[in-house]
């Protein structure tokens, strides 16, 4: 006798608005695209619903008895990791706060759609996909000094490389250099189980200098192997922009490497502050005579933007990924990168969109006039021989692929000004 096959579970939606209409329309949408609705009118269906978490929860900001913030202060309480869809008839800076509030608490935001309803777009918001947030890191996960100081000084640390591209053309520009730790017993371990304890204790020059090393031989082995002339981006810590003798020992390693200089970017976080900015001056000034690069790394996060770009001797901004990020449904978010951009480009400044996983996003970033990008939607951070693989595969791909999905307009950032 044949038993057909159990057929997998269908995904849950959850659909939180008061309006009855408007959930049999959603529902309606959601069913169709494959999911298994519920909805709730009420706080009291609401806490109900709440007590299992659906897989997507369209969620409308204005309840008659629990509003929108509420109800999201208590997905964060329970730890919910359903994707979010924002649906509200309140203007637009009211949702991007919402939204903002919605990644404080840790949760994951999909689409933010005004009332009412295109049904395209609610179909689109459904369908896509929202990245996983990484889960906090608790004392257990951090490494001891101890054990640092042992892999830094036995090589067991390991660089992955991200690949970067120039939009819209989508060629291979460089990749950004990234630190793992390649335990003996335990696995391979990430920088926020490390770097932390770097940092703390006085480690991180010797490690920015092992990474560097190794960056720089094993990048030059690989990049000479595919033919390119690929830049390579290492991140700076403020212990390194702190210490005379770095721009020496950096040319010593790129000359011993045979690499380049005018090929490495060295990435400093906006949000450093050195103990003494004369020699900050000092360092850049003369990293920047010997040939490195200097780039203002996570930039749109720290208190002097303008300043250390009227100050410092960069080639290169790199957009903070939160923003990026956001970029799709907060125009304040969208508004600032677009910002950044035309700012780079007056000044004739090269600029790096960081965070880029969507189709829409690299659509949009080539539009208002962004150099390049990095991220997902580009390439995941990976060992060096895999590179060409990658490469390869990246060619290969339709450059309709590169990005055919335009932002609907209910959620289209801004448009360019300025260029």
């Amino acid at each position: 006798m044949n038993v057909a096959p159990h057929a997998p579970p269908r995904p849950s939606l959850l659909i939180i608005d008061d309006e009855p209409d408007v959930c049999s329309f959603i529902a309606d949408v959601g069913e169709g695209v494959g999911y298994a609705a519920r909805i709730a009118h009420d706080a009291n269906e609401v806490r109900e619903c709440l007590k299992d978490p659906a897989d997507v929860v369209v969620l409308d900001l204005v309840m008659p008895d629990m509003d929108g913030v509420q109800t999201l202060r208590e997905l964060a309480d329970r730890g919910a990791r359903s994707k979010i869809i924002l649906v509200s008839g309140y203007d637009r800076r009211v949702l991007d706060t919402t939204a903002r509030l919605a990644r404080h608490l840790g949760l994951r935001l999909g689409a933010i759609l005004p009332k009412p309803m295109r049904l395209a777009t609610l179909r689109d918001a459904l369908a896509e996909p929202v990245a996983e947030l990484p889960a906090a890191v608790t004392h257990d996960d951090l490494m001891s000094v101890e054990e640092l100081r042992h892999a830094i000084e036995h090589q067991e640390l390991v660089v992955h490389y991200q690949p970067q591209v120039a939009l819209p053309s989508g060629q291979w520009i460089g990749v950004e250099a990234l630190v793992r730790w390649q335990h003996p017993t335990r696995g391979l371990f990430y920088p926020r189980c490390f770097v932390p304890v770097a940092e703390a204790s006085g480690l991180a020059l010797p490690l920015t200098r092992a990474i560097l090393r190794r960056a720089l031989t094993e990048f030059a082995g690989v990049a000479g192997a595919l033919g390119s002339d690929a830049t390579l981006s290492v991140n700076v810590p403020p212990a390194a922009l702190e210490e005379l003798a770095f721009p020496d020992e950096a040319q010593a390693m790129a000359r011993e490497a045979g690499f380049d200089p005018a090929r490495v970017v060295l990435e400093i976080t906006e949000t450093t502050v050195a103990a003494d900015p004369v020699k900050l001056l000092d360092i850049l000034s003369r990293l920047r005579m010997k040939g490195f690069r200097i780039a203002i790394d996570d930039y749109g996060t720290g208190h002097s933007s303008l300043e250390k770009i009227r100050d410092l001797p960069i080639n290169e901004i790199k957009i903070d990924l939160s923003f990026v990020h956001a970029s799709d449904t907060d125009t304040t978010a969208a508004a600032i990168v677009n910002n950044a951009v035309q700012l780079a480009r007056s000044l004739e400044v090269h600029v790096v969109a960081e965070g880029v996983e969507t189709p829409r996003q690299w659509r949009w970033l080539g539009e208002i006039g962004c150099h390049a990008a990095q991220g997902f939607f580009v390439g995941r951070p990976q060992p060096g021989p895999r590179l060409a693989e990658w490469r390869s595969d990246w060619t290969q791909a339709p450059a309709a692929d590169y990005g055919a999905v335009a932002p609907p307009a209910a959620v289209r950032p801004p448009p360019t000004v300025g260029r």
